[in-house]
């Protein structure tokens, strides 16, 4: 014992080299640990450090060592016991000391090569390096550890490495990486879209403007550009919002003006719409008076009298506005002009028509008297008809008239030809019976001679002037008649009491005709035929002209009976021919390879409508004219007739086809088919009456049969769409629900709203009318989710950075504390910060508790040193807050300002950086960093701070 306390042990020996070698045969642990933290002897220590295993020691020795050579040594083999590299310390305290750990390079180095998988991720999720995360992706053995290395990478340039690199190795990775570039892209080209659309919108607005949309009642295109604006305008800056707003007011207002505009005026049209159907129906008359006058000339005395009516009624009506009253009096007065002018013009014909009617009617006068007529008298005619002055351009009834006096002229001509014939045959005639007469007298036959005797004076009287022309026959006939008398003196006393009774009766007839002309002739005729069958001589001449005279005063009314009748059917025998003629033409004019049906069909009706209508005609042009129109219709009639067969088979065949469209599985094929053969029915030539009733009566049943099932079908598909609109009005209902949710419920309703959206698209159409309403509804009510979803995620964001900053004043207080008791200080310090909560971001929270720990050194060794460039770091935070408040910094940063915003365009402009779109985003990473930024103090210091919280509140006052 005694020798234990003068004898020291080896690794206490006063030379260095002997306390090595003994420290390295030695194997108690607490010795050798004591050895490596206290003897003098770097060399002693650096065998000691050699033979621990203990972290803690290994990591207390790396911090407080001062030799470098030891200190190195002690850190080595702590990262290599950590790291796995080295074997002895289990996994699970390693991983405690993994969790507590914060130096960045020592994770960084852990992440990288660090033996289990678990330990790398681990080290890689407090690892904020993204080029690292990008080796790790690429390099890193474990698939968990890529995945998480990948999804830690937010950096285009480390992105697209990434990307290259394992484009055809890691699918998984690859699709992560390429979906993130693509999303920065967007985010990056985003800003220029969102002022692009904002352009696009507020410019189609304005042309809406100029193109005055309201005023074609269809404001779809407007509501959509209001839809397209509400999903940017968060993002548009305040001069589209004012642009916009302007625009989109100025449009409800000229639209809701115009509406009531467009009412007035409905009010006041339907005011109108009486008066100007009233002058409508005045003009059309007045249209139809010129029509007529064109057509019936004859007819301007009565049309006069018509149109001076129709100017006092329309004289007598209710003005309308100035401007359409001014032109209704315009296309009056134009009618009426017009009218006027035919009205003269038809006057004026009327005069000319009347002068050529009397010449005509003298001209057919002269053809139908029973005597004979000069050339002179024809010439006369002319010159009378050549006198009177026609138009350049004659009327119809003009070239009528005309036609008809050079028909009657020609006929004069040829009857006066035919009596020079004829009388020139009488004479012969007349020769031959006065030798006969003679010849019986001579025999004493004088009931011979007697009838020759009338023959004779028969063919006087039917050829006026043939005697006078003829002196010699007209002596020879005086003798023999001298002579006959003589003789049949003796015979006339017997038949003259008989014809003394025929005179009777005449004179009564003359005195009391029969009301029936006809009877009255015929009544003339007997007496005429008894006189005549008395004899022809015998009886006093003034009683046969007692009994003449009796006959022509009874005959005289039935003569102008008769030659009325004569006229009449002359009349009828020129319109037929004028029927006859347009007939013909019209048959002449049809193109039988192309035949327009329906003007044939109604032309040829019109035709032999009018025919109908007229009067017999002369006995002797009845047949012929007959004859001729009933040829010419026959022919018509014939074709009339086949395609009237055809189309009634087409539309028979029509009616079959409709009926089989009934069988359709398909109701709008077979409607679309019904259509397409209604519009091919088409009546070319009609049948009778009831043939086209039955047709039609089939037709129309057959496609009443589709349109019912279409209606059917319409009934169903109305039900369907009130079912899709109940299913989305309670999906509306649901959403507006979830909208009034408040607190942590918020956050669920992101995920209810999700499915709510789906089931709003799955359930279909909804009815037209209430579409726009509800899709409104249901984008407001969806909209005001995500707003208030978006205003929860902005508290809770703002609740973190609250606390962020708590912590940090903390680390300041530390930080620029006046150490007095430092221990205290610590501890008080300490226990506020266990007081307050943990961030939610892990890398925030350890960030922020490093400056907190190196706060506490601080106070611990009483250094407070302070690092110039966090100050010049947080002056640039500061300029960059006040850029985004809006508002302007002390006069002494303004140089400072604008040089950082002229290197942060050209940056932006070059692609070394990318324009941030999101300013909210932007502030919350400068709050963060001004936190996290590091110790300061002084003045300058107290500065920054002031700027920094005047400009976030500007910030955030401006965004309310």
């Amino acid at each position: 014992m005694i020798l234990d306390k003068i004898i020291k042990p080896k690794w206490q020996h006063r030379n260095p080299e002997v306390r090595k070698q003994a420290v390295e045969d030695l194997t108690d642990l607490t010795l050798i640990s004591d050895i490596a933290r206290k003897d003098e002897s770097p060399l002693v220590r650096l065998t000691a450090v050699r033979k621990l295993k203990d972290l803690t020691l290994l990591d207390s020795i790396a911090q407080t060592e001062t030799d470098k050579e030891v200190k190195e040594l002690a850190s080595q083999r702590f990262k290599d016991f950590l790291s796995g590299r080295k074997d002895g310390i289990e996994l699970t305290v390693r991983l405690q000391w993994l969790n507590q750990l914060t130096d960045s390079n020592l994770l960084e180095q852990l992440a990288r090569s660090a033996k289990e998988a678990e330990m790398r991720l681990i080290a890689l999720s407090k690892v904020t390096r993204e080029s690292l995360c990008g080796d790790l992706a690429i390099e890193d053995p474990d698939n968990q550890v890529r995945l998480a290395a990948a999804e830690k990478i937010t950096q285009k340039s480390t992105l697209e490495r990434v990307f290259k690199a394992l484009r055809n190795k890691d699918k998984k990775i690859s699709q992560l990486m390429r979906g993130r570039l693509d999303a920065l892209i967007e985010a990056s080209e985003r800003p220029a879209k969102i002022k692009a659309e904002a352009e696009r919108i507020c410019s189609r607005l304005e042309l809406l403007l100029k193109a005055k949309a309201w005023e074609q009642n269809n404001d779809t295109e407007f509501k959509r550009l209001q839809g397209d604006w509400s999903a940017i305008q968060a993002e548009t800056d305040s001069v589209y919002n004012e642009r916009y707003q302007q625009a989109e007011q100025r449009f409800l207002q000229n639209s809701q003006e115009y509406q009531q505009t467009q009412t007035e005026l409905r009010e006041r049209e339907a005011a109108y719409l009486p008066l100007r159907d009233v002058k409508q129906t005045l003009y059309n008359q007045l249209i139809d008076l010129i029509n007529c006058l064109e057509t019936e000339p004859t007819r301007a005395d009565t049309i006069g009298q018509t149109l001076d009516g129709l100017i006092l009624q329309w004289d007598a009506i209710t003005s309308l506005p100035a401007d359409e009253e001014e032109q209704w009096q315009n296309r009056f007065k134009q009618a009426l002009t017009t009218a006027q002018k035919h009205q003269q013009t038809a006057q004026a014909l009327i005069g000319t028509v009347q002068a050529l009617e009397a010449t005509l009617h003298q001209a057919q006068a002269l053809l139908n008297q029973l005597g004979t007529f000069k050339l002179q008298q024809i010439k006369e005619l002319e010159t009378a008809w050549n006198a009177v002055s026609q138009p350049a351009n004659k009327p119809e009834l003009l070239k009528t008239l005309n036609t008809r006096f050079n028909d009657t002229v020609k006929a004069l001509k040829t009857s006066m030809e035919e009596q020079n014939e004829h009388r020139e045959q009488a004479v012969k005639t007349l020769k031959q019976i006065l030798k006969d007469i003679e010849t019986a007298l001579e025999t004493g036959e004088l009931h011979k001679a007697m009838p020759l005797e009338q023959q004779a004076k028969d063919l006087a009287q039917q050829n006026p002037g043939l005697l006078n022309r003829n002196k010699n026959l007209e002596t020879r006939l005086h003798g023999i008649s001298a002579k006959i008398r003589e003789l049949h003196s003796w015979e006339r006393w017997g038949d003259n009491v008989e014809r003394e009774q025929l005179c009777a009766e005449m004179e009564e007839l003359a005195t009391n005709p029969d009301d029936d002309p006809e009877v009255t002739a015929r009544l003339i005729r007997e007496a005429q035929a008894k006189w005549k069958s008395l004899g022809t001589h015998g009886y006093p001449q003034s009683l046969w002209e007692r009994f003449n005279k009796a006959c022509n005063t009874a005959y005289k009314p039935c003569q102008e009976h008769f030659e009325q009748q004569a006229r009449e059917r002359e009349k009828n025998y020129q319109e037929k021919q004028t029927l006859c003629d347009q007939l013909e033409t019209f048959a002449a004019q049809i193109d039988w390879r192309n035949p327009n049906w329906k003007e044939i069909y109604n032309t040829i009706r019109d035709i032999d409508k009018a025919w109908r209508q007229l009067g017999p005609t002369n006995r002797k042009a009845r047949k012929v004219i007959s004859t001729r129109y009933e040829k010419t219709m026959g022919n018509i009639e014939k074709y009339l007739d086949e395609e009237r067969k055809d189309n009634q088979r087409r539309r028979e065949h029509l009616i079959e086809k409709v009926k089989a469209t009934q069988t359709y599985d398909d109701v709008e094929k077979a409607i679309d088919e019904v259509k397409r053969l209604q519009a091919e029915w088409h009546v070319s030539v009609p049948g009778s009456r009831g043939r086209e009733r039955q047709l039609w009566k089939a037709f129309r049943s057959a496609c009443d049969v589709v349109f019912e099932r279409r209606k059917e079908k319409q009934e169903a598909f109305k039900k369907e769409l009130q079912t899709h609109f109940d299913a989305k009005l309670a999906v509306c209902e649901k959403i507006e629900t979830l909208a009034q949710a408040e607190g942590d419920d918020i956050k669920d309703a992101m995920s209810q709203l999700r499915k709510l959206q789906k089931e709003w698209h799955d359930a279909g159409e909804v009815p037209k009318k209430q579409k726009d309403h509800l899709d409104d509804r249901y984008k407001k009510a969806c909209k005001q989710v995500e707003q208030k979803y978006q205003a929860h995620l902005l508290s809770e964001k703002r609740a973190q950075l609250q606390l962020l900053r708590d912590k940090a004043v903390l680390c300041i207080q530390l930080e620029r504390a006046e150490i007095i008791d430092a221990d205290s200080q610590i501890a008080e310090a300490q226990a506020q910060w266990q007081a307050l909560a943990t961030l939610e971001n892990m890398q925030l929270e350890q960030a922020i508790t490093v400056r907190f720990a190196n706060a506490n050194d601080m106070v611990k060794t009483g250094k407070q040193v302070y690092d110039p460039a966090v100050l010049q770091a947080q002056a640039v935070l500061c300029l960059r807050l006040e850029i985004l408040a809006g508002i302007p910094s002390p006069p002494e940063a303004a140089e400072a300002r604008m040089a950082y915003q002229v290197a942060r365009l050209s940056q932006v402009m070059s692609g070394e950086a990318q324009a941030q779109t999101d300013k909210f985003a932007e502030v919350q990473e400068i709050e963060r960093a001004w936190h996290l930024s590091g110790a300061t103090a002084g003045d300058a210091a107290l500065k920054l701070e002031q700027r920094f919280y005047h400009a976030l509140e500007a910030f955030y006052a401006n965004q309310r």
